[in-house]
């Protein structure tokens, strides 16, 4: 899948992504991954993602939950730390 082949190039080295909490627990903890905080291409931008589905599709429950799940994102207040060492 999309996810998986995703994931290995992420683990072999060849990219990063903005990868879903689940998989980012998971291979955290089996020191597979490593969170990355400040790189140039993605921090201090704004990443703009879109979702796609057919109209006479269904997802009336999904729907309700990804707009929570933005809302919730959005509401946050972003810090941002100076890294003074450089």
């Amino acid at each position: 899948d999309d996810l998986g082949t995703i994931l290995d190039l992420c683990k072999a080295q060849r990219g990063m992504a903005f990868l879903p909490e689940f998989l980012i627990e998971k291979n955290m903890k089996e020191n597979k991954l490593k969170i990355i905080t400040d790189h140039p291409d993605f921090f201090g931008k704004r990443v703009v993602a879109s979702l796609f589905w057919p109209v006479h599709s269904d997802f009336g429950l999904f729907n309700q939950w990804i707009k929570g799940e933005l809302q919730t994102c959005v509401s946050k207040k972003q810090t941002f730390i100076a890294d003074l060492a450089q």
